[in-house]
Formats: C-alpha cells, structure tokens, sequence
C-alpha cells in the first residue's frame, strides 16, 4: 500500500482550534502531514496580522513532525496559485494525497481539487480567524504596525457611520506605476502613515471631485516625488487599469484605485533628482524582480504590478527568504 500524504492549506491568521483539530487528525491518519501556508507574500495587515515565520513557528512548535511549505498569494491570478500548490504536491502521487479541511462559504477552493481524496473534519471548535483577530485588536494585543492600522480604520469608519447608503459607500483613488526601462526597476515610496507605514508602495492617493483618474495619478505623483511626466520628453504614458476588487478591503472602507502606467528612458541617478514629499518617508527605484520577490509591499500593490508589468513571484518554495 502508498503511503497517505496528508495536506491542509490555510493562512492560519492567526493559528486556532479549528486548525489544531484538522492538523491532529491528519497526523493522526498519515504517514507524512503537509501544510501549505499562504499568504507568506503578504506584509502585515489586519487579515493577515502575523509573518510566514511566526506562524510556521507557532505550528511547529506544537505539531513538530508536520512539513510546512511557503504558499504565495495572488489576488488578481487564482491560476497562478493554484499552479503553486500543484508544484508543491506533484511531487506526490496523486492517489496518495487527502486534503483535509472544514468546508466553509470562503475556502471554495477547495472545490478546486477534484483529483485529491477530500477528508471533511469536523472540529467541534466555533474558533473563527475573524472574530479571533477582531477580539486581539480590541484588547490592543496586535503587532504595533496592525494595531495602528486597525485604529485608522476604526476611525475612518466612525467617520461614515451615518452614511445611509453603506453598501454604496467606496473612494476612488489613482496610483502612478512609473516603469524606468533603463534599469528594469520602478519607483516606489515608502508609505510615512498607516495604513500601511513603513511597507513600500506606488505613489497614490484620493481623487478629487474636479479631476480624471489619469490627473490624480500626475498630481500624487508629483506632490510625493518631485516627478512631473506631464508634458514631459522621455516619459510616456502606457496604458491604466482599474482594480476594484471587493478583496481590496482589508479593514476599512473599499478603495477602488485606478493604475496609470509610464514608460521611461531617462537615467534619474544623473540626469533628474527626485526627493519624497507629502506622504512618502522615502522613494527609491526598485528592481522588478525584487518588487516580486523580496520587498515588504503595501496591500496588493504587488498584485497590481504583476498586472500591469506581465511579472509573476517566483514559487515562495523556491525563495530562500521562506528557508
């Protein structure tokens, strides 16, 4: 007979019951357990307070012979994802592996994994990740980067909370993706506030009732790098996408942004100075590779430049930051 490989996937965010149940019983009926944690990609937020490593190690240290594998978010791609997870599990034959979960209305992915033995656990447990990490906020026993987030967005909320209309309720905002073709790199700001503080992102911000998205995305440019492309020989505009996923609302109220690409040639470190004003602590050109790989981006940020720029991360197994 094949060995039974066990495998859960979750964000564990953070670690509970009804997690512990699941893992149990898959250790329990295996021979070899894997766990496929997600998210790894992801800077800290208030859905995903808690880094790849402190809950890889929070795991472990209670279930100290489960196999733990990075697991890459994607929130514009479910096929690349799911391409991840193949990579990960191809390895093993394919009538060896049970899935083991609890099907909720949000894990309908596991749908997604007809070919695998499906291994239903119930818990007993009426542990739920939201309402766990709502309970943490409110005790302020939160990472300081998150629970700075979560006030933010307790007061933005206290803002509207007359607003008769809640479903409609939403801002519109633009983001200036400005790709220098010189040096494969694009330029980023480091967000001085929360949401977000400290983590790297494209200049952006609120629109304005009397301007387009594509004026937005000039003006917040300029007011937070010094960099004016309009009119401008050497940068051009590319295309502009919007990304209006309700995904997108990690706490607060829905930000619905639109993405306007330029395109330039001109070598910035000689020829033009640039300088972070307004919301930016610090602008820097980065790689595309590394904006995929290894900065520490706000939101879906990264997300956004995979779509906009055709570039994917690489696999989080293949990524020695996850060793």
């Amino acid at each position: 007979m094949s060995k039974k490989i066990g495998v859960f996937i979750g964000r564990c965010q953070p670690f509970h019951n009804g997690h512990r149940a699941i893992i149990k019983q898959m250790t329990e009926e295996c021979d070899k357990s894997l766990v496929l944690l997600g998210s790894v990609n992801k800077c800290r937020t208030i859905k995903n307070p808690y880094t790849y490593h402190e809950r890889k190690d929070k795991i472990l240290s209670e279930f100290s012979d489960v196999t733990i594998y990075p697991l890459n978010d994607y929130l514009y791609r479910d096929d690349l994802w799911l391409k991840e997870v193949h990579n990960i599990l191809d390895e093993y034959p394919t009538n060896a592996i049970r899935l083991y979960a609890h099907m909720k209305p949000d894990n309908q992915y596991l749908e997604w994994f007809a070919e695998y033995k499906y291994v239903e656990v119930l818990s007993g447990s009426n542990d739920n990740g939201t309402k766990i990490r709502e309970s943490l906020f409110l005790q302020g026993l939160m990472p300081k980067e998150v629970q700075e987030e979560w006030d933010y967005y307790q007061n933005e909320k206290k803002l509207f909370e007359s607003y008769p209309f809640k479903d409609t309720l939403q801002f519109n905002c633009a983001d200036a993706l400005v790709y220098n073709d010189y040096i494969d790199s694009i330029l980023l700001i480091k967000r001085k506030h929360a949401p977000g503080k400290d983590t790297w992102a494209l200049p952006g911000g609120f629109k304005n009732n009397n301007e387009t998205f594509y004026e937005c995305a000039v003006r917040e440019l300029l007011e937070e790098t010094g960099l004016k492309v309009k009119n401008v020989i050497g940068v051009d505009y590319v295309e502009d996408k919007i990304f209006d996923s309700p995904l997108r609302n990690v706490g607060g109220i829905l930000r619905n942004t639109n993405c306007v690409m330029f395109e330039t040639y001109i070598n910035f470190e000689n020829d033009v100075k640039l300088k972070p004003a307004d919301d930016a602590a610090e602008l820097k050109w980065f790689r595309v590779d590394d904006i995929m790989n290894n900065i520490n981006m706000f939101h879906d940020h990264r997300d956004i430049i995979s779509e906009m720029m055709g570039r994917h991360p690489k696999y989080a197994v293949h990524n020695p930051k996850y060793l």
